[in-house]
């Protein structure tokens, strides 16, 4: 049975289509899928970003929208196949562990996700190139370039420096992938690169929010509280309402929202990687993952139960202040507490200099609703044509 549109998606389908002139691909403008590296690598002035920019504002004239190369076709990276062809983006190129596939014209975003669902590969397709990463992304040099590549902490830096690149050279970069921030929060952040930098979807859908509040933030912000981790708090709810522990991790998977490597869920190490960002990112101090202190234990099912019967709840809670070094735990909270968020929500507080607490909720929980952060990012980032105005 097909998913049942809601508004919110409703409304990004209405924004999409209201911003830009657009229509699905047709499967025969990427029929092929020519990669011919002699005719379309572009000679682009590097040493200056702001000729390169100037050249990106090229759709703006004609009225069309911008080219985006998909990195990354996991759970969320089909998903975002999926709204790339509901919407009429224009993606031009995407990149797997086996290849890239660049079409010019377009690529036809609804096959190729069918394909990855089935297990295949991008080098299935005809002159599909096994390029390394970087060269890829130079040969392509599309407007957006949207990672939804795995968290991989062993290629942090090499990461951070492939954004700072795009960045530099006037591209949009959306980051579902925790890589990069992690890699290089400092100077991701900095202006001008974090006006091209998209993270809502990085952050459970708050990343924008972030963003647009980051400088004040910075000032007032005297504790961290969050719980950044959906799939841990569906796992409370179930067992609250009486699921056995087999059965709570049964719903998890059905629901999509563990990590490729489940432990990193279970174990906090997901919640401790979005905590070390915050950590730098608002607080600017100097945070290693290694810091992070997770839970002495995991999820204690009993005392889940003990603790829902005198009315109270659990979530595995993140905090950092100025004073202290960042601390996952499983909380004991009241059941009206605006930290209390259903398992489809993930919640970012500030604690501010006056006492009030700033909070951020995100609904970006799950690979569809993550896809969705991500075109959220995608609207925000790239201008509407001049000619037209946005609703």
């Amino acid at each position: 049975m097909g998913r049942v549109p809601c508004r919110g998606q409703q409304r990004l389908a209405q924004a999409v289509a209201a911003r830009y002139r657009t229509a699905p691909f047709s499967s025969a403008s990427s029929a092929g899928w020519p990669f011919d590296l002699s005719a379309e690598e572009r000679s682009v002035n590097r040493s200056s970003p702001d000729k390169h920019s100037r050249g990106r504002d090229a759709f703006q004239a004609a009225g069309s929208s911008p080219t985006v190369h998909l990195l990354g076709a996991g759970k969320v990276g089909q998903c975002f196949l999926d709204l790339c062809a509901a919407h009429g983006l224009r993606l031009v190129s995407v990149t797997d562990s086996s290849g890239t596939l660049y079409s010019k014209a377009g690529l036809d975003a609804a096959p190729l996700a069918a394909l990855k669902r089935a297990g295949g590969s991008f080098a299935e397709g005809a002159k599909a190139e096994p390029l390394p990463l970087e060269t890829a992304l130079r040969v392509v040099d599309a407007d957006v370039v949207v990672d939804c590549l795995p968290t991989d902490l062993d290629e942090l830096e090499l990461a951070a420096a492939r954004v700072r690149q795009l960045l530099d050279n006037g591209q949009a970069v959306i980051l579902a992938s925790k890589s990069a921030l992690l890699g290089d929060t400092e100077t991701l952040l900095e202006n001008p690169r974090r006006s091209r930098l998209g993270i809502c979807a990085l952050l459970g859908g708050t990343g924008q929010a972030l963003m647009n509040e980051l400088e004040e933030l910075r000032v007032r912000t005297q504790r961290i509280l969050c719980v950044p981790n959906a799939t841990t708090s569906l796992l409370v709810g179930e067992i609250e309402a009486g699921a056995s522990w087999e059965q709570a991790i049964d719903r998890a998977r059905v629901e999509g929202l563990f990590e490729s490597d489940p432990q990193q869920d279970l174990s906090g190490r997901d919640a401790a990687l979005k905590l070390c960002i915050l950590s730098r990112a608002v607080l600017q101090r100097r945070c290693e993952l290694g810091e992070v202190l997770l839970p002495d234990a995991g999820i204690d099912v009993e005392l889940l139960r003990e603790r829902a019967l005198r009315g109270r709840t659990t979530r595995l809670l993140g905090s950092a202040s100025r004073e202290l070094g960042p601390e996952l735990r499983y909380e004991e909270l009241p059941r009206a507490s605006r930290l209390t968020v259903p398992w489809r929500r993930v919640a970012y507080g500030y604690e501010l200099d006056d006492g009030s607490l700033r909070l951020h909720l995100g609904d970006g929980v799950g690979p569809r609703a993550t896809a969705e952060a991500v075109l959220r990012d995608y609207l925000a980032l790239c201008p509407a044509p001049s000619e037209m105005k946005v609703q």
